[in-house]
């Protein structure tokens, strides 16, 4: 008899491993298609058609304000807004006026005792220049064209005003007449027609 070790060392060791059964591979899912969306049919659009133009009409322009022949109006302003002046209508003197940097308005009726063809003369009175202060007349009734402007005093002569050669004529004298009361002294307006003050 062999001893246990002998034996041992003889018999090769031989180790039995249980057979392995392999896990059951779960079932494959079947995936159901992704439907697609479904696009909605393409909008045919109908151009909404552009509105017929009517008949364009002219504006109705309102009728320009109509000045009776008997009203003289006109407005003033000063470079200061302490200028002084007065006017003399119809051989009415006003009492003295203090303008301001605004327009201020005149108006006055001259009455009906004057003739077509006749001249109107009317009167403004710069009482206080003394360098910056200026006076500014705007006509509008009569227009500025209508009216002759003068400053009939010791200025208007010096500076030949009244020269039919008007190179010879002062620059001051375009000014008085286009409405700039720059000198103190007593300044004559005149139109040419007493009842169309234009003819």
């Amino acid at each position: 008899y062999l001893d246990f070790k002998t034996y041992i060392k003889r018999t090769p060791s031989t180790i039995i491993q249980p057979a392995l059964t392999p896990a059951p591979m779960p079932p494959a899912q079947t995936l159901a298609p992704t439907p697609m969306p479904t696009q909605a049919p393409a909008l045919t659009l109908t151009p909404t058609p552009a509105p017929t133009p009517g008949p364009t009409l002219a504006p109705t322009l309102a009728p320009a304000p109509e000045f009776t022949s008997r009203v003289i109006r006109f407005s003033l302003r000063g470079d200061e807004g302490s200028e002084k002046i007065r006017t003399t209508v119809n051989g009415v003197t006003s009492a003295a006026v203090t303008l301001t940097t605004s327009e201020m308005e005149f108006s006055y009726d001259i009455g009906d005792s004057l003739e077509k063809g006749e001249e109107f003369e009317f009167f403004i009175t710069f009482e206080n220049d003394n360098g910056p202060r200026d006076v500014h007349f705007v006509a509008m009734y009569p227009p500025l064209e209508s009216l002759s402007i003068s400053l009939p005093d010791r200025h208007w002569s010096r500076w030949n005003c009244d020269d039919p050669d008007a190179e010879k004529q002062n620059d001051r004298c375009a000014k008085v007449r286009s409405g700039t009361f720059a000198w103190k002294g007593t300044y004559k307006l005149r139109a040419a027609s007493a009842l169309g003050l234009a003819e």
